[in-house]
């Protein structure tokens, strides 16, 4: 009998009912700016602002599946200018009205507030060679404590501290066709002086279906 559950677990396995729990851990410079996402180097977003030195961050080893919630645990604080400007945790400080950015290199506009952490998925193909997506706002506080985000490809998104006010944690849906994903700062521009980091864990939690092999394996042949 036990031999007949763990060919059944390895059978389950093999397609992909049990899958393992991902988790990416990344520094995000102050400096990463969003709208450098999957662009050659000598892009440019805002003035002064180009690829590579200031590209966002990307974030490695997920093996993104449409459809999948992936979840955000971040720490650190960035400043949008050199000391003595005002730093902020990845929640961000006040929300602003305009990026000189604004649908650069193919990716949406945000209303997210300064300093925040925010991020994009992208597929495989540059992001300036397809159509923009719709812009998302994030500028009510309401808006910001999301518990579950839909976001597009290309779509930039607020993520903040990865928690809403009530401590949930914020759940962002990997769209159809994203094969990567990278993370930034927010700024109105001259992302080139900005100072501070974000330490942010990405992941997904795990589910009765979806745990380690060795777990399902411990779990049926015992």
């Amino acid at each position: 009998m036990k031999r007949t559950l763990a060919i059944v677990a390895l059978a389950l396995l093999a397609c992909g009912f049990f899958r393992p729990a991902r988790a990416g851990e990344v520094d995000v410079a102050g400096t990463s700016c969003p709208w450098l996402a999957g662009m050659p180097a000598t892009a440019t977003a805002c003035p002064g602002d180009s690829a590579p030195a200031l590209s966002p961050v990307p974030v490695d080893g997920l093996g993104l599946v449409a459809g999948d919630t992936l979840r955000f645990t971040a720490t650190g604080s960035v400043g949008n200018g050199p000391p003595p400007t005002v730093a902020n945790d990845p929640d961000g400080g006040f929300v602003l009205p305009i990026v000189c950015a604004i649908n650069k290199n193919g990716m949406s506009n945000v209303f997210a507030p300064i300093n925040s952490l925010i991020g994009v998925f992208l597929g495989p193909a540059r992001p300036d060679l397809s159509p923009l997506p719709p812009e998302l706002d994030f500028s009510d506080p309401a808006s910001r404590d999301y518990v579950a985000l839909h976001p597009e490809l290309k779509q930039v998104f607020f993520i903040g501290k990865g928690f809403s006010n009530e401590g949930i944690p914020r759940g962002v849906l990997i769209p159809a066709g994203a094969t990567r994903l990278f993370l930034g700062t927010m700024d109105g521009g001259e992302w080139s002086n900005n100072v501070g980091s974000f330490q942010v864990l990405v992941g997904d939690v795990p589910t009765p279906t979806r745990f380690s092999s060795w777990g399902a394996l411990k779990l049926f042949y015992r």
